[in-house]
């Protein structure tokens, strides 16, 4: 086993693996400072919301399964994240203000969103929190 050093914006991290992948995902399975937490959610959330506009305005792409795809992924790596301070997950409400509004408004995320798309968003986000996958809840778009 070697030692990688990972950076994130706000720390340095040692993980021993035999790769950088494998690297990469034990770090991933770590717990993380509220700081670190907060900045991989609003990152993958940015990357969530704009998937969501893409299917909001265009649901009959080729392409929509597969950010359905991404877009389960990124959520399932956020549900993985734990909270050094408390070695449990985030709150629900912690997970809409980082992740589903990537830190802001997702309008400001979305091209020229209608009205009707931030409510269908804002649907959209409540039934994945209430236990839905993506591809359940896109479904009603």
């Amino acid at each position: 086993m070697k030692k990688f050093n990972i950076k994130t914006k706000n720390s340095n991290y040692v993980v021993r693996a035999n790769s950088d992948v494998e690297a990469i995902f034990k770090l991933r399975d770590m717990a993380l400072s509220r700081a670190d937490a907060m900045d991989r959610c609003i990152h993958l959330g940015r990357r969530f919301i704009e998937h969501f506009d893409k299917i909001y305005k265009d649901p009959k792409s080729r392409d929509r399964k597969h950010w359905e795809d991404e877009m389960q992924n990124w959520w399932k790596e956020v549900n993985r994240i734990v909270l050094k301070s408390t070695k449990k997950k985030p709150l629900d409400g912690e997970y809409r203000d980082w992740f589903f509004t990537a830190g802001e408004n997702p309008e400001s995320i979305m091209k020229n969103p209608s009205y009707e798309e931030l409510e269908a968003y804002d649907k959209f986000t409540k039934n994945i929190l209430n236990g839905m996958n993506v591809r359940q809840a896109a479904a009603f778009l």
